[in-house]
Parts: structure tokens; sequence; C-alpha cells
């Protein structure tokens, strides 16, 4: 196998509050990046996992091992054994991670997976699950995907599972979890003669080997597709872009922000003139006035059912914006009918970005009214001969996706 040797750095990863020590590793000739999410009791320096990790990199792959837990939580858990079972904890973590790695410039594009043992394979698939659009591929050595239960029909990325073959009870976890996840490929994969920790002579290589074939299968299936073209992205972001209406708290990185700003401003314009400015704003309490004072004066309106919604409108705990810890604004610089329809086209530039890049959008009609009001102008910093058009919300969709609508057919009303 040709030899491919890594570039590694130590790098801190800040995570919920806290910081994570991890080790980066990124081959010369990368195909995709894998993230490790070690099992109980071990951490970035898991002689299994560096060993596993070395086999990756002579296939082209980078990988991040980093510890979940801090020093402290260790020294507790030691003690206690309860925070390595805190599953939601560990999955909130690898995201964490996963967005770090996202935000990265020179990784932003290299396809994503990630590699489980034991607790950790349940923290990976749960965070599979929360950003289907950005993992392409998992592996679970070991796993608990029990753990996981609620998460595995939300999983949208190939899973290989591998289990020793001596170790019956995780093998039945393992096919009753498989049967759950109804929405991807799986594979189940068992060892022969190898326990839960693949002590055995030969069996961590077997998993070294499996583990590298599914990555580079699917990894390197993705790279493969960015190589041939921009458009092959493009069709693909369209056909998967969607309303979300769910989302959680966790916090975009700025700097995937600019890059879809940046992105959006490359839409077309008449005469190239370009008329468009931005709002970006983090601010959930405004954002929860603004919605407060948009329902009741939608609610106002007794001549329109609202779209269907007027009851939920008209619920407390409604928000227009979802719960989404990013709300864009785009202006434009111009009254004229046609600098609107080019922010129109800048702002699917950005929601075609986002879904790209793993995150989820919603334009939010409702909040058109209100985003004209004088005082509301004035704490977005939205000049007098601005005009707000187009309100879009960004974000890590909570739940599982909704589904995109089927499509009518093509309209065709003539052709020469």
């Amino acid at each position: 196998m040709k030899k491919n040797t890594p570039i590694g750095a130590d790098v801190r990863i800040h995570a919920g509050g806290v910081n994570l020590d991890g080790i980066l590793s990124v081959p010369a000739s990368l195909i995709g990046l894998v993230l490790f999410s070690h099992g109980s009791g071990s951490s970035r320096y898991s002689q299994r996992n560096q060993f596993v990790a070395r086999c990756l990199h002579e296939r082209g792959l980078g990988t991040l091992l980093f510890d979940l837990l801090t020093r402290e939580e260790e020294s507790i858990d030691i003690q206690t054994r309860q925070i390595r079972f805190n599953i939601e904890l560990l999955a909130a973590r690898l995201l964490d991670a996963t967005r770090w790695v996202m935000a990265h410039a020179s990784l932003s594009q290299v396809p994503i997976g990630y590699f489980g043992a034991s607790t950790g394979a349940a923290a990976a698939l749960i965070a599979a699950a929360e950003v289907p659009k950005a993992i392409c591929a998992v592996v679970s050595r070991g796993g608990r995907p029990d753990l996981a239960a609620t998460a595995l029909a939300r999983v949208r990325a190939p899973t290989l599972l591998i289990v020793g073959g001596a170790d019956d009870f995780v093998i039945d976890l393992n096919r009753t979890a498989q049967s759950s996840m109804i929405h991807t490929e799986t594979k189940l994969v068992i060892v022969p003669g190898a326990t839960h920790l693949f002590e055995e002579p030969g069996a961590l290589e077997q998993v070294a080997e499996l583990a590298g074939d599914w990555f580079e299968m699917s990894l390197g299936h993705n790279t493969a597709r960015q190589q041939q073209g921009e458009s092959m992205d493009v069709v693909e972001a369209i056909h998967h872009r969607n309303a979300t209406r769910s989302f959680s708290s966790a916090l975009v990185p700025d700097a995937q922000i600019h890059r879809l700003l940046s992105l959006a401003i490359e839409a077309p314009s008449a005469k190239n003139v370009q008329p468009w400015s931005f709002v970006v704003t983090h601010d959930k309490a405004l954002m929860a006035e603004l919605s407060t004072r948009a329902k009741a004066r939608l609610l106002r309106d007794s001549s329109s059912d609202l779209m269907g919604m007027r009851d939920q409108l008209a619920e407390p705990t409604f928000n227009i914006f979802y719960g989404a810890p990013v709300l864009v604004v785009i202006c434009s610089t111009s009254k004229e009918p046609q600098a609107a329809r080019d922010c129109y086209l800048a702002g699917e530039n950005l929601m075609l970005a986002a879904t790209g890049l793993g995150l989820s959008t919603c334009p939010i009609g409702f909040a058109w009214s209100v985003l004209a009001d004088d005082d509301v102008r004035k704490r977005l910093a939205i000049p007098e001969d601005y005009e707000p058009v187009l309100p879009i919300v960004v974000g890590y969709h909570s739940a599982q996706p909704e589904l995109a609508h089927s499509r009518n057919k093509v309209d065709l009303l003539h052709w020469d």
C-alpha cells in the first residue's frame, strides 16, 4: 500500500464552554476526514484508535482524534462512571468538533466520516442524525448503537457495524439497531473469534481494513464527485434543499456565515448593479420580540387564513423564526422593483450554499411586515433608503429533516 505520511498537529476545540484537546492528521493526498468518537475510559491517545488512524492515513484519509471529556470530567468519571454514558453530551461534543472542521478553511469542503467505538459509536450515530447532510459515512467498532435508539431512524450516512464474533451481547444489540436504520445503507460484519476490544492477533487489523474500505468507498466517492465540477454539487443541493422549521440551539460558526454571504453575492443582477446589503443577528431576545409583534399583527388580519397557520400563530409558544440561532435579512439598496428581484436571487444562492455546507435554512415571510417598522430598522441598522426584502433563518436542524415536497410536472406553456 502506498505510504501517505500525514501532517499532524495538536489542536484545541471549543465545545459548549470547555476546550477539548485533539490531534489532527492530514495526509498529503486527502480524500476525506474521519473524526474519532472514542469509547468509555479512552482518549485521543487510545492505542487502538491510533492504530486504525495510521491505517486510514495510508489510504489518503485524514483523522481527528480528540478528547470527548476534559481532564476534570475524566477524573470525575473514573470515580462515578456516569459521564461516559451521557451520550447526549458526547454527541454534542462531536457535533462541535464537526463544526470546527467545517469552519476550517482548508477542510470545509472535505467529506467527513465518523469512527465510533463502544459508547462513542452511539454518540457518532446521534451526531450523524443531527447533521445528515454533513456526514458521509459512519463506522462502529464494538459499538453500542442501542444507546442511540431514538436517532437510528434518522441516520442517513452509510453505516458499517463491526462486532467481535465472541461478543454475543453486543452482536444482538447491533442486529436490533440495524433493523431500525431504515433510511440508509447498513452492513453488519462479525469478526470471527474477536472479543469486545478486538485484542486478539489480527483482529484490529481486520477492523482497520474494513473501516478503510468503507470510508474510502463513501468519502472517496464524494471527493471524486466534487472533482468532476461544481455543477454536481449544485444539482444535488437543488434536490435536497428544503425549508427547515425545527432548529437546534447550536451556534453556526461565524466563518460559515461569512462564507454564505460571500456565495450569496455571486448571484446575477441587472446590469451587475449588485443592489444588496445584509443584516446578520444572533439576538434571540430581538427575534422573540419580532415574532410576538408579527404574530399579533398577522392575527388582526381577518381577511386571510394565513396559509392555514392561524391556529399555530395564536399559540403563545410558537416562534416564527423556529428557534434558529441566526437571522439574515437581505436588503436592497434601491427601492426599484428590479433590486428586490436581484435580492431574491442572492437569497437562493445563500440557501443552496447552506444546503451544500450541511446547514438548514428557511425564508420567513411572516417577518416582512415588522422589518419595515422604524424602530426595527434602527435596531438592525438598516438605512432609511434601503428596503428589507428577504429574511432567512440559518442553523442546524434539531429533528429529522422534512422530506422535500414532490413537485408538479413542468407546466410548459409554449415551446418552439
